[in-house]
């Protein structure tokens, strides 16, 4: 028997060496807790989703701190999978240090995803230009489920 304590699921019986009494339940996978419930895996997320609000999310359900463990419920929000995607930090291979933003020569350029399709910004020879390009994109397309730029990390010009 699982316990929600602000959308944490722990044990309410000991029912094994594992599944101690007042531990958290679930387990680790691919960036997001999973729990086995009435013999089934369910996301942790999902699951808290259904028991808060009483119904299994239409669409993927979006971290908006971008912290796939942190399955409060202020946390989290329906989102489709373009917008889940909008909320994604940058990846590993970014070089710009801003999503969306790339340097090709001496020229930068800026894309943004609208409509499952990449949309060229422009090109421009002023990296800080085509950050504020990008930035009216986000507002415009991608509004609140643009990334927190206050996580990103600081790279060179």
């Amino acid at each position: 028997m699982i316990q929600i304590l602000d959308c944490l699921f722990v044990w309410l019986v000991t029912s094994s060496k594992k599944k101690l009494n007042g531990t958290i339940a679930g387990t680790h996978t691919h960036r997001y807790v999973q729990i086995k419930y009435n013999n089934r895996w369910y996301s942790a997320h999902r699951l808290a989703w259904l028991f808060v609000h009483g119904y299994w999310p239409k669409n993927e359900i979006d971290h908006i701190n971008g912290d796939k463990m942190d399955n409060r419920i202020t946390n989290l929000r329906e989102a489709t999978r373009a917008q889940g995607r909008a909320n994604m930090p940058l990846m590993r291979s970014n070089t710009s240090g801003v999503k969306g933003v790339v340097k090709r020569g001496k020229i930068w350029e800026a894309y943004i995803g609208v409509n499952h399709r990449w949309a060229y910004l422009g090109s421009f020879k002023s990296k800080e230009v085509v950050i504020e390009i990008r930035r009216q994109a986000e507002e415009k397309y991608q509004r609140e489920f643009k990334w927190n730029r206050l996580t990103e990390h600081k790279k060179g010009t």
